[in-house]
């Protein structure tokens, strides 16, 4: 495949064209960036400086960003590699000499600080999953089969990486154990590295790893480097051993850059400028306690209003600034940046893979983690049934009494309610994985609607369906509901809608914040919302447009749904005097049942309806109930895509 061709991804609404040739060079220039910061929540946000006139470049080979934490090295990073709008930062990045696309980050390998492996599967398929999504027909050659490229492409990366031994080995959760630290950081890295890219970041790489361990990671990307990739990766505080396999360096301190070039040229350079770092030190020690050190002091002189023009001037970064290598830096810049840009005949094709073939692979990896925690969502269902069972004990085949009547009209609203609070509230998947989504998604796996639709079917299926089937099933046996198949399946049917419907709730409060205490708290007043509205009370004496609010109950729309399944056609009467008639009529007595209802010797199922204001002569006053629960589900979800659109639009 030749090279210069270039190629369009469409990420859903958007369309990007890019060069597929090899990156063997990234210079940025000027690159300041701020991000908003509140005092208040009333108050507006003001910008804080996190990179102030960043520039460099960097070369196939293996680069790093050093600096203390807060320094601006993953900002910066993450820059270089795409992830960060060009809106939202100011100076010129170029690949190759030419402006950098905004969908660079599609082309480059992005790894990390916290992986976003799939801890119930193995190493081969979740390298096999990014292979799977990443990898496009046109990439691969004719001679074989697509499956056949991609599964020999992810053994020569298992290969490469040293991770043979433990290809079929899980990589483990916080409850099981699986593999080393060191084996799933390469892991990761070989998802990244299965799409052969020309150049790849990683964040901290050696975070986590022990002193042996973290050296033989580096040294394995360094052999990576040395095949011709341009490598970028930030350290915080590496060993010697580390450093010396460095090609070249960016030290930064609060934003600014202290140095940048040649690592074996920093020690020169800072004992040129009057910091001589003893022949023992280990140098990233140094400059970096040099950093810390400078940090704290101007931090201490801005609080006191105090700085001193003497010290500014001896500041690291203006010390840079008018360095020789400064100088050389910039000229080299200035060359680089005031090349025209190029224009190519391009060719053009869609997404590397398709809409279908995303939500495929994505239900597919959804279903096998879903498939091998069996252990959770059986348990689930069993606390479900025995908590229906208890109540099918106490309220066992009720009967067609005045009793048995405010049994059935209780128990659907507990009922409903427990598909609330208590089914419904468990699906958070998205919240837990929407870090996983963005990264994945700024990679180029998939569009967003195929991962809504491939990660909610198997949460739905068969965790929380099967529960409240199941659960369901044995309470409507149980406590002695109409007899009719009908009846059974509208029953089962308003409760699978009921759950769907409130889990559509919780996604979208998911999807919406990263507050782990708002996605909990956001639904659950929605839901007392929903209580409170779908109460009894005459929504006649309501003035318009109050009195539509019962349309937005789940639980009204829920209850009356079941009550007119199961009411219509029954009467209630006291047992002693059917007794008596033995046909199943009722002598002629007054009874009160209700605080509004008096009737004489039976309560027909139709009158209970009409005391509750639920109109039930017509075929759409018993549909209409499913139907607003469907447009509820459908409404959220949408509400559910565009809060993870504008998360994604936000990074």
């Amino acid at each position: 495949m030749d090279p210069q061709k270039r190629y369009l991804l469409t990420d859903d609404d958007l369309s990007y064209e890019f060069d597929r040739k090899k990156v063997k060079q990234v210079s940025f220039q000027d690159l300041s960036y701020s991000v908003p910061q509140r005092r208040y929540v009333c108050l507006s946000s003001r910008p804080k400086p996190v990179l102030q006139s960043v520039s460099g470049i960097f070369r196939s080979g293996l680069n790093a960003i050093l600096g203390p934490t807060g320094s601006g090295k993953t900002s910066l990073m993450d820059l270089l590699a795409g992830r960060i709008s060009h809106r939202r930062f100011t100076g010129d990045i170029r690949v190759n000499g030419q402006p950098q696309p905004d969908h660079f980050r599609f082309m480059a390998g992005y790894v990390v600080q916290q992986d976003f492996l799939e801890g119930v599967l193995s190493v081969r398929e979740n390298i096999h999953f990014s292979a799977s999504l990443r990898l496009s027909k046109r990439s691969l050659s004719q001679g074989e089969s697509d499956r056949q490229q991609r599964a020999r492409l992810v053994e020569e990366v298992i290969d490469k990486l040293g991770l043979s031994e433990v290809a079929d080995s899980r990589i483990g959760t916080d409850f099981s154990r699986g593999v080393s630290g060191g084996e799933r950081k390469r892991t990761h890295i070989a998802t990244e590295l299965v799409i052969a890219p020309s150049i790849l970041f990683l964040d901290e790489p050696t975070s986590g790893l022990d002193a042996y361990t973290a050296l033989k990671l580096m040294r394995q990307l360094k052999t990576l480097s040395q095949e011709g990739r341009l490598i970028v990766v930030t350290l915080h505080q590496p060993r010697y051993a580390i450093l010396r396999l460095l090609d070249r360096v960016t030290l930064l301190s609060a934003g600014e850059t202290v140095y940048h070039g040649e690592w074996t040229d920093v020690t020169g350079y800072f004992s040129e400028i009057g910091y001589q770092c003893e022949e023992k030190e280990n140098p990233g020690d140094f400059f970096l306690d040099l950093i810390v050190r400078e940090s704290r002091f101007l931090k201490n002189q801005l609080k006191m209003h105090e700085i001193e023009t003497e010290y500014n001037e001896r500041r690291l970064a203006t010390q840079y600034i008018s360095s020789h290598n400064y100088n050389e830096l910039y000229k080299q810049l200035e060359d680089i940046h005031r090349c025209k840009t190029y224009t190519s005949n391009s060719r053009v094709v869609r997404y590397p893979t398709s809409f279908i073939w995303q939500f495929l692979i994505t239900l597919l990896r959804s279903s096998r983690v879903v498939g091998r925690s069996p252990l959770a969502y059986l348990t689930h269902t069993l606390l479900a049934s025995l908590g229906y069972m208890l109540f099918g004990l106490i309220l066992l085949q009720s009967p067609l009494t005045p009793a048995g009547l405010h049994d059935r009209y209780g128990l659907f609203t507990m009922v409903i309610l427990h598909h609330l609070f208590g089914l419904a509230t468990g699906t958070r998947s998205i919240h837990a994985r929407k870090q996983q989504f963005i990264h994945e998604h700024q990679q180029g796996y998939y569009r967003t609607l195929p991962y809504v639709f491939g990660q909610m079917l198997p949460e739905f299926f068969p965790s929380k369906v099967l529960s409240s089937f199941v659960a369901s099933t044995i309470l409507y046996f149980m406590f002695g509901f109409k007899l009719s198949v009908t009846s059974y399946l509208l029953y089962i049917l308003s409760l699978q809608l009921v759950l769907y419907s409130a889990s559509s709730i919780t996604m979208f409060f998911s999807a919406l914040t990263n507050n782990i205490y708002l996605t909990i708290i956001g639904p659950e007043f929605l839901f007392m919302f929903m209580v409170v509205i779908g109460g009894n009370f005459n929504y006649n004496l309501i003035p318009f447009p109050s009195e539509a609010l019962k349309y937005f109950s789940i639980v009204r729309l829920g209850v009356k749904t079941l009550l007119i399944n199961e009411l219509t056609d029954l009467e209630f009467c006291l047992p002693s005097i059917r007794n008596l008639t033995g046909n199943g009529t009722c002598l002629h007595e007054t009874y009160h049942v209700y605080k509004s209802i008096s009737v004489d010797s039976y309560i027909s199922g139709e009158s209970f309806l009409d005391s509750q204001l639920i109109m039930y002569e017509t075929a759409w006053d018993l549909w209409n109930g499913p139907l607003g629960l469907v447009i509820h589900t459908m409404f959220f979800f949408t509400l559910t895509y565009v809060a993870l659109r504008i998360a994604v639009r936000k990074k």
